[in-house]
């Protein structure tokens, strides 16, 4: 929220103050049966997540960032996550081939399977 508020709406702060009454993700996680993990340091970050990822089912990652600390990859307001921006640049993997939306006529890369525009299936 606060990244948006900084990044979209002009640095107007609000409702972005979320140091106390935050929930213990890992507990309510849990608390459904899903394997819960914190992540809290720099250090434990690639081998923690690296377990998360490997658990057998699904797995509810809480990695805790530094309160200014910008994240992205990010979807901006009224995008959809076909739009996300912050996405590494890889150019090897560029493709030049465009398709067209048959509902509303947008256009999108090749690789998407959905219209971000509309959601209809490409």
């Amino acid at each position: 929220v606060r990244q948006w508020q900084e990044s979209f709406y002009e640095e107007r702060y609000s409702a972005s103050e979320m140091t106390g009454g935050m929930p213990n993700f890992q507990a309510l996680a849990e608390a459904f049966g899903v394997r819960g993990v914190t992540i809290s340091d720099r250090a434990s970050l690639r081998s923690q997540l690296q377990e998360a990822l490997l658990h057998p089912g699904p797995a509810f990652i809480d990695v805790k960032v530094r309160r200014n600390e910008n994240c992205y990859p990010m979807v901006p307001p009224g995008a959809s996550n076909a739009q996300m921006v912050g996405l590494p640049s890889h150019p090897e993997l560029a493709i030049d081939t465009i398709r067209t939306c048959g509902s509303c006529g947008n256009h999108t890369a090749s690789a998407h399977l959905f219209c971000p525009s509309c959601g209809a299936k490409l």
